[in-house]
């Protein structure tokens, strides 16, 4: 006996669904409307189909985080002012929070990096937390004459509803700044299909 099957010329249209279907069968496919994207049900599970989307946000030290980095304060970096549309267009950024939050489960990769401005004293950190733990952490003595920087690229798994920050702290001794119009201040999100 064969099975039906359907070919298709042109385009298809999925009737959008907020919500996966009850009891699904091997290999259904949907579009997800509050997910934005198209899922699969396979081996019991419904997975994302081909979704990728990214965001890089380059910040300035200056109007960004103050002119100065407090010493031995670890600080947040604020994802408000011109960086929630940044965010915003692959439904990361949380209006409500203030913070980074996964619109869904995916695996991403995320980088970051700063650049500090030069002093010669102590040492400096880039800290990713996720759900306030901390997961990565890059810890560096500072550079003798000149800047330093931090940096980090990570792959990270991720549920709808985790939050991320991205963490700085310094302890030269005194405040420091960030060097000032660096494109290597930044943070990037790419969510990975």
């Amino acid at each position: 006996m064969s099975k039906p099957s359907v070919h298709i010329n042109d385009s298809l249209v999925f009737r959008p669904l907020a919500s996966a279907p009850a009891n699904p069968e091997e290999g259904e496919i949907y579009y997800d409307s509050t997910l934005v994207a198209l899922r699969q049900y396979v081996a019991g599970v419904w997975s994302t189909l081909g979704r990728s989307a990214n965001s890089s946000y380059v910040f300035n030290g200056s109007t960004d985080l103050g002119p100065t980095v407090a010493n031995n304060v670890r600080q947040t970096v604020p994802f408000g002012g011109t960086s929630p549309g940044t965010f915003t267009n692959m439904g990361w950024y949380n209006g409500t929070t203030g913070v980074l939050t996964a619109a869904r489960a995916c695996r991403m990769l995320i980088s970051a990096s700063i650049l500090w401005n030069p002093n010669s004293a102590g040492s400096r950190a880039l800290v990713l937390t996720k759900n306030g733990t901390d997961i990565f952490i890059d810890f560096k003595g500072a550079e003798p004459s000149l800047e330093t920087q931090n940096k980090f690229c990570q792959l990270v798994d991720a549920q709808a509803g985790d939050y991320f920050e991205l963490q700085i702290q310094q302890n030269s001794g005194s405040t420091l700044g960030l060097y000032l119009g660096a494109l290597l201040n930044h943070l990037s999100i790419f969510e990975i299909p």
